[in-house]
């Protein structure tokens, strides 16, 4: 794909996933990398430049970046990988800058997010990303990128991709058709409602719910049971019925790495419950089927995100 020129793309969200899909562009094309910080920055404060990112093999690089925050020209692709509750605030600020032909790219934890955009985003062309890459940040400027993954690109809708999107979507990972993207995100959903929001009521890190003796173990069993249920009438065609020995799995091999949802909490930041579980109850609820421990740990996470925060709920 090197030898075609791509699309040039802004990066709105530089935590650890955007820093990683920003050097695989340009380690691709060697072109810059355009940054735009989010509402909440402070632009007093410019976000230190360059980064550092330490790869999987051992080697570190240097990441240039501009911040575009000021810019005057027009933002043809936007790769969002903001937090879902936090992408519709990211995104007004520059909507001046962009107009009906902006490819957006989203990714992020849960579902839902593309129907929570549509107010702004009427009939743009969305792209839904999925990943397996693994990395965080290890201070301002630097991400260790654990795990060397794939990311996944799918369309939400019709409208095509150019030659130049296409190039640029694959420099970071691989585009496939939306129908078999949509079965990995709901797949990713379900590993996700069985185990983040466990993790933040307890307190504990992915294995601590592998304990067969723990609230944890059972909470997040209860969890999968209703997960399951949904899924036999929303995603027939979804074998679902190992989920349970799959999530155990996957908290297994991910041992001691602190879940989003847990490390939001830890901060006193909103999480991304509404994309994760809200989405499974919402689901649930256009087709009938129960769901109470996924409407409690909803009500639970919201309310102790609320205490660290010192806010009430009405």
């Amino acid at each position: 794909m090197a030898n075609i020129a791509p699309s040039i793309p802004h990066f709105l969200g530089f935590g650890a996933m955007g820093i990683v899909h920003s050097h695989l562009f340009q380690k691709e094309f060697s072109l810059p990398v355009l940054y735009l910080p989010r509402p909440s920055s402070n632009s007093s404060s410019p976000t230190p430049l360059p980064f550092i990112i330490h790869e999987p093999n051992g080697q570190s690089t240097k990441l240039d970046v501009i911040n575009d925050e000021h810019g005057l020209n027009s933002i043809d692709v936007l790769i969002v990988t903001t937090k879902a509750h936090q992408a519709h605030a990211a995104i007004t600020p520059y909507l001046k800058r962009m107009n009906s032909q902006t490819l957006f790219v989203f990714l992020q934890n849960g579902m839902g997010l593309v129907d929570s955009l549509r107010s702004i985003l009427p009939s743009n062309r969305i792209v839904l990303g999925t990943t397996t890459h693994a990395a965080y940040r290890t201070d301002k400027n630097a991400v260790n990128w654990v795990h060397r993954g794939l990311t996944l690109f799918g369309r939400v809708q019709p409208g095509g991709l150019n030659h130049r999107e296409f190039a640029l979507l694959s420099s970071m990972g691989i585009v496939i058709p939306y129908p078999p993207l949509e079965v990995r995100l709901f797949q990713k959903l379900a590993y996700s409602a069985c185990i983040n929001p466990v993790t933040a009521i307890y307190n504990i890190p992915n294995k601590g719910i592998t304990d067969k003796m723990s609230e944890a173990y059972d909470l997040s069993s209860r969890l999968a049971g209703e997960v399951r249920r949904l899924y036999a009438v929303l995603k027939p065609e979804m074998d679902m019925t190992k989920l349970f020995e799959e999530v155990l799995q996957l908290a297994e091999d991910t041992g001691e790495n602190t879940s989003s949802m847990l490390a939001d909490m830890q901060a006193g930041r909103e999480t991304e419950i509404d994309f994760i579980n809200g989405y499974i109850v919402k689901m649930a609820h256009k087709v009938g089927v129960e769901v109470y421990e996924n409407e409690t740990v909803v009500k639970k996470i919201k309310d102790m995100t609320s205490e660290k925060s010192g806010t009430t709920v009405e």
